[in-house]
């Protein structure tokens, strides 16, 4: 690893410690809220601190904030949510893991691959909502515009999500479903899904192809499934513009001019996830 490659890592402590000052004045603010949509994300103790920061983003970003429905993986607790923050949202809750599982008990096939925690987040996606629309995000994404705005954007789509910037897809799944076609479009991310509240089919979808493809099932089978069901539904996925999963940057010390300009938010998937803190000090 060269010097710059290993400066990028080693100035993460030192952005962490910046991004705490910078966001001090951003609580005082006052916030409008959206009846709208729901803000859902499936959370841990160990990523406790990254939806804190993702939080805070949309609280720069946006004057029109969301109810946000927060579901643990079974480690994260109320004692690890960061109540000052979530307390200027358009309210909030917390899921625990045992309500998600008793939402989904009579689903067989969901419940046999209940298991794996990409399997969980599928059901945090279809979970009960009163919402029109709900959007499901990662916790390692930083808001830079209004959600509200990509929402509106989704005109007659029931179902649509992000691009990746690579094949992460389930083979074993690609290869039970003769699903290989869908690697000869753009590769789709599942970082941000956005689901109107009327489409019913996502259960039922998956709990037919786990029970066809009886795989082994891994960290890319929920993303493969979603995929699949926005391809066969023809919706518009949610341009590069609006959210970006790139690596190019993944060891420069400052954000590439203009790489940011309109974006919405930024997906920092594992080989960038240490960008998450430059970026959050520079670009927020």
């Amino acid at each position: 690893m060269n010097l710059q490659a290993s400066l990028s890592y080693r100035l993460v402590p030192v952005y962490e410690k910046l991004v705490q000052l910078k966001f001090s004045s951003v609580l005082k603010k006052e916030y409008g809220h959206s009846n709208k949509f729901e803000l859902r994300f499936f959370c841990g103790k160990n990523q406790a601190t990254l939806l804190k920061y993702s939080l805070l983003s949309i609280l720069k970003a946006d004057k029109k904030l969301p109810h946000i429905q927060i579901f643990s993986d079974g480690s994260l607790t109320e004692d690890h949510l960061p109540l000052p923050i979530l307390e200027k949202f358009n309210g909030y809750s917390l899921v625990e893991l045992p309500e998600l599982m008793m939402e989904f008990h009579s689903r067989k096939y969901l419940m046999m691959y209940s298991h794996l925690p990409m399997i969980k987040k599928y059901m945090v996606l279809f979970y009960k909502s009163k919402y029109e629309y709900v959007v499901y995000a990662d916790t390692d994404i930083l808001w830079f515009s209004s959600i509200q705005e990509m929402v509106n954007e989704m005109g007659e789509n029931k179902l649509t999500m992000c691009y990746d910037y690579m094949y992460g897809y389930d083979e074993q799944l690609l290869e039970a479903c003769s699903w290989k076609d869908m690697k000869k479009k753009p590769p789709l991310n599942a970082g941000v899904v956005i689901i109107k509240n009327n489409f019913a089919n996502g259960v039922g979808f998956a709990e037919k192809i786990l029970q066809k493809s009886q795989v082994e099932g891994g960290h890319w089978t929920e993303q493969t499934m979603i995929a699949r069901q926005v391809l066969d539904l023809k919706s518009e996925i949610i341009p590069e513009k609006r959210i970006m999963c790139s690596v190019k940057d993944k060891y420069h010390l400052f954000p590439i001019k203009n790489m940011y300009k309109k974006l919405g938010a930024r997906h920092f998937v594992t080989p960038v996830r240490h960008l998450f803190w430059r970026d959050l000090f520079w670009k927020i």
